[in-house]
């Protein structure tokens, strides 16, 4: 049976100067170290699993159990509002990586150009309100306006999707009453299908950044604290296993608030790229706002549950 699961964690916040659309230096990115002091990490095309996700035979698949060899990822699209370089986000996603590492007691993780698990960066209203917000430029009447124009586009696109679902249905039932379709037919049946998978996506991505903004109207001016984290998501990993073969991977940030937030949203997301869940102490890296950097007990825990052979 194909499952798919979405797995999110909650706000960072990141600081911008005021009239600056990205992350400013002296915000999200203090104490992060210039971009052009770093490298790119080196790849050793030699330690690349031939049957990793994305390579060989096994084309996109990957065996979801056991964390028997380093999960490779690599690094897709950043978004330049961010104000985010390349080689900073790869050593983000180092930091993060050598969290679970060390508590693993191996390497987790490897970084591939070519691999098909992707990290990307995604602009959108949560980053966008916060910076307004943190910058001095709290318009309530403008963020009305944008959730009250995003809501009418999302409740026309969602009643146009019933009207093109309820008609898919329709024929596929009375094909199915005839013994089945046609090869024509079957192929029209199977892209419209695919149609409406990425129609119900795209109107899912609109819920959180409906939600971000109806926060920023409903806060008025107030400092978001631990009770809002849940309505203001920071990363989003998907991933669809079939069986015991992974068939899709992939990771988005939307939201961080400092240098080491983001290697915290990078550091749950990751956790989640493993298979593991959410966990109830409130310290633990895959709870949501740390109490700590270092995986909790509760990380552990299920840490051990995805990867029998860490430590």
């Amino acid at each position: 049976m194909r499952m798919r699961a979405l797995v999110l964690v909650w706000l960072g916040l990141v600081g911008v100067a005021p009239g600056c659309g990205g992350a400013a230096r002296g915000g999200a990115l203090a104490g992060a170290p210039r971009e052009g002091d770093l490298t790119e990490p080196a790849v050793d095309d030699a330690q690349l699993r031939p049957d990793t996700f994305g390579y060989g035979a096994h084309g996109r698949e990957l065996a979801v159990v056991g964390c028997d060899a380093p999960l490779e990822y690599a690094l897709g699209t950043i978004d330049p509002r961010f104000g985010l370089g390349r080689k900073q986000a790869l050593a983000a996603l180092a930091r993060a990586a050598a969290r679970w590492e060390r508590a693993a007691g191996r390497p987790m993780f490897r970084y591939s150009p070519r691999s098909a698990f992707t990290i990307d960066f995604v602009f959108d209203e949560r980053q966008e309100m916060m910076n307004a917000r943190l910058a001095g430029r709290d318009d309530v009447a403008e963020v009305r306006r944008r959730h009250a124009a995003l809501a009418a586009e999302h409740d026309a696109a969602l009643a146009a999707y019933e009207v093109r679902r309820q008609a898919y249905e329709a024929t596929v039932a009375t094909w199915n009453q005839q013994g089945g379709a046609p090869p024509d037919d079957k192929r029209a049946l199977d892209a419209e299908k695919q149609r409406l998978r990425a129609e119900q996506a795209r109107l899912d991505g609109m819920l959180p950044r409906l939600e971000a903004l109806a926060f920023f109207i409903n806060s008025r001016g107030r400092t978001p604290d631990p009770t809002d984290y849940p309505h203001l998501l920071a990363g989003e990993t998907t991933r669809v296993a079939h069986g015991a073969t992974m068939t899709t991977l992939h990771v988005d940030i939307f939201m961080f608030r400092s240098w080491d937030g983001l290697a915290f949203v990078l550091a749950h997301e990751l956790g989640h790229s493993l298979g593991m869940d959410h966990v109830v102490s409130e310290d633990a890296i895959m709870y949501g706002p740390p109490a700590s950097a270092a995986p909790s007990a509760d990380d552990h825990v299920e840490l051990a549950r995805v990867c029998p052979a860490a430590r």
